[in-house]
Formats: C-alpha cells, sequence, structure tokens
C-alpha cells in the first residue's frame, strides 16, 4: 500500500496535520538525488525514487530507493551522519569501521578455484546464481542461491561446500554449471555461535 496515496473521508494526512498546527515538514531527498550510504565498512550508492512516507515517531521521512538493482530505504535523518551527498564522506565513516572491527577486506581475498551454477526460475524468469571460491589460504567464500554472501574458516571448509552441494536446488531447479569471476565483498566476523565465521555487511549478526 502506497500511504501517500492512501486516503479517508475526513482524515486529514499527517502532513495536513502538521502544517494546520504551523509545523513545516521539510522533505531533504528528492527524486532522482544520489546519496552514498556507510553500511558498517562499506559503502551503497542509493538513487531515491518519488516514493516517500513521513514516519511520525521518528520525526522525519522515509525515502525508497534503488541500490544494486533492488529497493532500499534512506531517512533523511540519518543524512550527514551515515548517508552523504559525496561517496568521498561515506568512505571516511566505513573507513574508521574497518580500521576498529574484525574484517577480511574484499581487496584481501585470493580465490584458487570458483565453482559456479545458475537456473532461471520458472515462474518469473529470473537468473538465480550460487558459487564458492576455494581461496588461498584454506577458507572458502561461498553465495549459496538463496543466502547472503559469506566467508567459512578453513576447517570449517569442506563441511560448508558439502551443504553447498546439498542445496535443494540441485534437486528441484536442475542448475547448470558456469563460468563465473565473483566480485568478493568485504566479510565481518561472526563473533556468537552461528553457522557462518564471516558474513557481508548486511547481515546482522555480521559485526566484525
Amino acid at each position: 500500500m502506497n500511504i501517500n496515496n492512501y486516503e479517508c473521508d475526513g482524515q486529514m494526512s499527517i502532513e495536513d496535520f502538521l502544517v494546520s498546527n504551523n509545523q513545516e515538514v521539510k522533505r531533504l531527498l528528492h527524486s532522482g538525488e544520489v546519496v552514498f550510504e556507510a553500511i558498517k565498512g562499506d559503502v551503497e550508492r542509493h538513487v531515491v525514487t518519488d516514493e516517500h512516507w513521513y514516519i511520525e515517531h521518528l520525526k522525519t521521512y522515509g525515502n525508497r530507493t534503488r541500490v544494486h538493482g533492488a529497493y532500499g530505504v534512506v531517512l533523511d535523518s540519518n543524512i550527514g551522519n551515515r548517508v552523504f551527498f559525496e561517496k568521498e564522506k561515506a568512505e571516511k565513516i566505513a573507513e574508521i569501521y574497518l580500521q576498529n572491527h574484525e574484517v577480511i577486506r574484499a581487496s584481501e581475498i585470493n580465490p584458487i578455484e570458483t565453482v559456479a551454477y545458475s537456473y532461471k526460475t520458472i515462474t518469473t524468469g529470473k537468473k538465480m546464481m550460487a558459487f564458492y571460491s576455494v581461496l588461498d589460504n584454506g577458507m572458502v567464500y561461498v553465495k549459496g542461491f538463496t543466502t547472503f554472501e559469506h566467508l567459512m574458516l578453513k576447517e570449517h571448509a569442506k563441511k560448508e561446500i558439502k551443504k553447498f552441494i546439498e542445496q535443494q536446488e540441485f534437486k528441484y531447479s536442475n542448475p547448470q554449471k558456469i563460468e563465473y569471476i565473483p566480485k568478493f565483498k568485504n566479510m565481518y566476523r561472526i563473533k556468537m555461535k552461528y553457522d557462518w565465521d564471516y558474513a557481508e555487511a548486511r547481515h546482522s549478526y555480521a559485526v566484525g
């Protein structure tokens, strides 16, 4: 539901209410603008769409964005904190995080072998892809068909490759082996008891 278009007879919108009470609602982001968000030690580029909404309890606007070919959300209140119009400012914040947390940077990941598979879904035709890369230090970097990208220590590598091969997609979707050159991501240490040792920035347990 698009709350910007939702109206009930006799119901006043939040924005109309604030205006009627002489409280000006100012939006800081507008459709088409590009901003950069620091997500832990990563930096993501967002393009703002025309969809937005007012979050009353936070007293700010939420803005729908396009990021990495998918949808994201950026809050006006995060501008100048973790969201910036200048990429360099977001990179500075991200670098501070990297220097103070247990992170294996993408530039430090060196594969010696990569195995990848893909298939298209029957319903939408969407291409699904999974791969694992054995690294020069014995670790294994993995992206399942429906998982975050993650990294396993050398002592857990064989078990993780076995789990990769046992994904249900191999039984039901007939994926085909493909040639693939991964674009690795920063890997953040997971310090709690969990199935993975490291994972990408968007994983909530991967804090580094």
